[in-house]
């Protein structure tokens, strides 16, 4: 399974994602943002599982770009509370454009840059959880192992969709997760970066990465 997907091919000019990823705590999700050479940052918005690419229903931000000149760039830092969360628990896409990128489309141009962030930790917890659960003695019968087989399927097809860029269906596993695990994760929260390894995505360098 390959471990770092290019997002972005760009064939014109158009704003680059240096930066998009939850902290390992999920109190904060850290933006870095830049312009094509000579262009300026002119929008940036944020969608989660629940509004993706609504074209009304959206978190707006682009008024950090107000009074950024030509070339340059952007780092802030946006916390649950903006975005109506108590943590960043979920899906987050965010879409970045400059100047160049707004201008009128022509065939095979690239449209803004598309950024993906997520952490599906609590759900490798309740996959194990229900691993734990199954009884030896009656695997064949066990509705302990048909959930874990089905939370399996669900985080693979998670991971896949999002790899793919197939983002309206990772939401659709991402829901089917959630149902399935409403449980808050208390060990989630204790761990560090290194063991959450391979349990989220984020975009680094104009790249999804699986971390």
């Amino acid at each position: 399974m390959l471990d770092k997907v290019t997002l972005f091919l760009i064939k014109i000019s158009m704003a680059y994602l240096e930066m998009f990823k939850i902290s390992p705590d999920g109190k904060k999700l850290r933006v870095a943002v830049k312009p094509d050479s000579g262009a300026t940052l002119t929008s940036i918005k944020l969608w989660t599982e629940k509004n993706y690419k609504s074209s009304s229903d959206f978190h707006n931000f682009s008024e950090l770009v107000n009074n950024l000149g030509p070339s340059q760039g952007l780092t802030f830092t946006i916390s649950p509370e903006e975005v109506g969360k108590g943590k960043f628990d979920g899906l987050y896409f965010i879409e970045v454009q400059d100047s160049m990128g707004s201008s009128t489309p022509c065939s095979g141009c690239q449209g803004p840059a598309i950024g993906v962030a997520t952490d599906f930790t609590r759900f490798s917890f309740c996959l194990l959880e229900y691993l734990c659960g199954i009884d030896p003695q009656c695997v064949s019968c066990d509705i302990e192992l048909h959930k874990a087989l089905t939370m399996k399927l669900y985080i693979d097809g998670l991971r896949n969709s999002i790899q793919l860029g197939k983002f309206t269906t990772a939401i659709t596993f991402w829901k089917n997760l959630n149902r399935a695990c409403k449980s808050e994760c208390v060990e989630c929260q204790d761990l560090s970066a290194i063991a959450k390894k391979g349990l989220g995505f984020h975009t680094l360098g104009g790249n999804l990465i699986l971390y």
